[in-house]
């Protein structure tokens, strides 16, 4: 972290020649159970990571946002009066950071999405500014690079014109998650904005959510002294929400939840998350059969989320029972095997990749490429990251790039965790045992790791966690 914020600065002062004067940060994030089941009011289990985006910047006297992407090196302008209006893509759109057909289809309408929640519907009054970033969260990894920009961008913003401004972090989720809705065009759910700045260390983040006043911080369990973490492999398959195929999934859920409605009179439904595995089974023949798959994994994504809460709460509240801890993280590891598979068979949101790479662990995100979550005992991590790349290596459907098959403390390693493995060497990727931080940004991100030497001479990014 503290190398990524010198970057910042150092692409703020090379870019505009001057010294920022506020920063923010937000964290990647890996989903472990709850596919897909955000934006059907069900239940996820997720964690950030300690993979971040960085945003560092400072007010100017126009009505101009100009922001530089140190990673897309491009400097992107708008007008902070304009950024109100959404942006409505073309029947030809691509909708990626790449896209040339006029529809502010780059990396900077997330930023603009954010710029423009704010002032309409949070009545936030913001001014002209200049802002570098900087980030580490992998782009097409499903570990939602484009909600730690979001969220990052709305602190930022926070910090530089309204410090005095105690913000609630479940509205900024709320801000940021409309944004990409409404700006961007993915109809996506809470579950990325709300995990990315309401995680914490060394803990499993299960939301509700129909009610997002109801999440809980659940601690990853220890075996026999031994904690467990989460490995993410790479496939290095694309990841991307924006083509389309994301929002059909959505609509096709809808759809079933509106038909479900007219068949069912015992209780209400408005979406998958009230409808029980039973019911979908005694009218599953009403319902076109591709439509009827999907809407499955849905509500058996809900029942394997809730199974996992309740089995590590259990073992977390009988930390001396070993017996069951092993049940609870088997029952874990067998629902991310089955949540890989549901997705695979009965959603259809998985790629040759991630089920050649899903062999031994379970895809997460949005699906269509990106990473895998793999649970694995802190102590036998980096053996297994070795032997995962290795073997994706030869089952992989294409070739993966030679920069994917180094060893396991390279940045571009394909698997590897994050934290101390028993040779003590800090690896360059992720696990959750690694989030272990004693100081919390200032803008109130309680799992983003500062050091204390970062506390600048003014110390306006970070201030001390309150007791």
């Amino acid at each position: 972290m503290e190398a990524l914020v010198q970057q910042a600065q150092a692409t703020f002062h090379a870019k505009f020649n001057a010294v920022p004067t506020a920063g923010a940060c937000a964290p990647g994030r890996v989903e472990v159970l709850g596919n897909h089941t955000d934006y059907n009011q069900g239940f996820i289990l997720a964690s950030a990571i300690d993979r971040y985006t960085v945003i560092v910047g400072r007010k100017c006297d126009s009505r101009l946002a100009s922001i530089f992407s140190e990673n897309f090196s491009t400097l992107e302008q708008f007008d902070i009066d304009e950024a109100v209006h959404t942006a409505v893509p073309t029947s030809k759109c691509l909708n990626t950071p790449y896209c040339t057909c006029g529809c502010k289809g780059t990396w900077s309408k997330y930023c603009r999405g954010v710029v423009g929640v704010m002032q309409r519907d949070a009545h936030v009054t913001l001014g002209g500014f200049q802002a570098a970033i900087v980030s580490n969260v992998p782009a097409g990894s499903g570990l939602s690079s484009s909600a730690a920009l979001e969220v990052a961008t709305a602190l930022f913003l926070q910090r530089l014109f309204h410090p005095e401004m105690r913000v609630d972090k479940t509205d900024v989720a709320l801000l940021c998650q409309r944004a990409e809705n409404q700006w961007v065009g993915v109809q996506c759910g809470i579950l990325d904005q709300f995990t990315a700045i309401h995680s914490r260390a060394d803990h499993l983040l299960f939301l509700d959510c129909r009610d997002l006043a109801r999440y809980e911080h659940i601690p990853m369990p220890r075996l026999a002294g031994d904690p467990c973490c989460l490995v993410l492999a790479n496939t290095h398959a694309n990841h991307t929400l924006v083509d389309g195929m994301y929002n059909r999934l959505r609509e096709s859920c809808f759809g079933v939840a509106a038909q479900m409605q007219r068949l069912i009179s015992t209780h209400p439904v408005t979406h998958l998350r009230d409808i029980t595995p039973e019911e979908l089974a005694a009218h599953e023949a009403q319902l076109p059969p591709i439509d009827a798959k999907r809407a499955k994994h849905i509500v058996t994504e809900n029942a394997r989320v809730l199974r996992c809460r309740q089995a590590l709460t259990g073992a977390h509240a009988a930390p001396a029972d070993a017996a069951l801890t092993k049940s609870a993280l088997g029952t874990l590891g067998e629902a991310m095997f089955a949540s890989h598979a549901s997705s695979r068979d009965d959603f259809g949101n998985s790629c040759p990749e991630l089920d050649a790479m899903g062999a031994r662990g379970a895809p997460l995100g949005g699906g269509f490429g990106g990473c895998t979550v793999n649970l694995v005992p802190a102590s036998r991590a980096a053996p297994y990251g070795e032997a995962l790349a290795a073997e994706y290596a030869q089952s992989a459907p294409a070739p993966t790039p030679p920069s994917t098959r180094v060893a396991c403390t390279t940045q571009h390693n394909l698997a590897a965790p994050l934290g101390h493995g028993p040779d003590g060497i800090r690896s360059l990727w992720w696990a959750v045992t690694a989030l272990a931080p004693r100081v919390s940004c200032r803008l109130w991100c309680p799992h983003v790791c500062i050091p204390p030497r970062l506390l600048w001479r003014d110390t306006w990014w970070a201030e001390p966690l309150p007791q």
